[in-house]
């Protein structure tokens, strides 16, 4: 598949999950300005739409004014982190984070999931309204251990926080090298990038086990990028935009 296909196709991807707010349909066609997109996907109703765009991964791993988090217990542990300039998510204000090692993010305070299986529709299960860009079993890289195998937070750019997953790897390829972050948007902007995803062959860093998504904060809806399926490259990003 060529790279010009495969944005049409993410930028078409519909949200999932039963709930999803009702809207108004604005999209029209033809002289007569009927309602509809034909022969494309339908108009969603979900919050933010997906694009995906160039990379641009920000390693966090040597810069000085990171933050390293999840640096033990990386199948049993969240690390909380404060945010000094809040994120909006789905229009309301997140002053803080909590960071799984399984590769998501919450802005529910108090979130305690530790669920090592990767949730696969929206709904009550915990975690709810997770920013997931690699929801799998995961765990330190057994050659780097736990001082090489981090998390890290950062502000960057003036305008987001980055948090990136550093040399993770998964409970079925223990050697593997993920590297991938989540950044977060003053004005509510989310993007994943996607830097070193080698798993030496098992067929797990392509997200082919993995939940890659946005799900609404009641667990109402999602929007993915793919659920258990090979759908992620290195060197690729992708971008969840607010709706006006």
């Amino acid at each position: 598949m060529d790279l010009e296909h495969h944005r049409r196709l993410v930028a078409a991807r519909p949200a999932i999950g039963g709930g999803l707010p009702s809207c108004t349909r604005t999209q029209t066609f033809g002289g007569a300005g009927s309602l509809g997109t034909p022969k494309t996907a339908n108009e969603t109703c979900f919050a933010y739409t997906l694009s995906s765009i160039p990379v641009a991964f920000e390693d966090l791993s040597q810069a000085p004014d990171a933050s390293g988090v999840l640096v033990t217990g990386w199948d049993s542990s969240l690390s909380t982190v404060t945010l000094p300039v809040p994120f909006k998510y789905f229009g309301v204000d997140a002053g803080t984070l909590v960071m799984s090692p399984n590769g998501w993010l919450s802005t529910r305070p108090g979130e305690t999931s530790t669920s090592q299986t990767n949730k696969t529709a929206p709904g009550s299960t915990a975690p709810i309204g997770a920013i997931a860009p690699f929801y799998d079993d995961l765990r330190y890289n057994a050659d780097a251990g736990y001082v090489l195998s981090q998390g890290f937070v950062g502000r960057r750019g003036g305008d987001h926080f980055t948090v990136q997953w550093h040399r993770a790897a998964l409970t079925a390829a223990i050697y593997a090298e993920l590297d991938f972050e989540a950044k977060l948007f003053d004005n509510g902007v989310i993007e994943f990038h996607y830097g070193t995803m080698n798993d030496f062959g098992a067929g797990l860093a392509n997200g082919s086990s993995a939940t890659i998504w946005i799900e609404m904060p009641d667990g109402g809806g999602a929007l993915p990028i793919s659920i258990n399926q090979p759908s992620i490259s290195p060197n690729t990003a992708y971008r969840f935009t607010p709706k006006p």
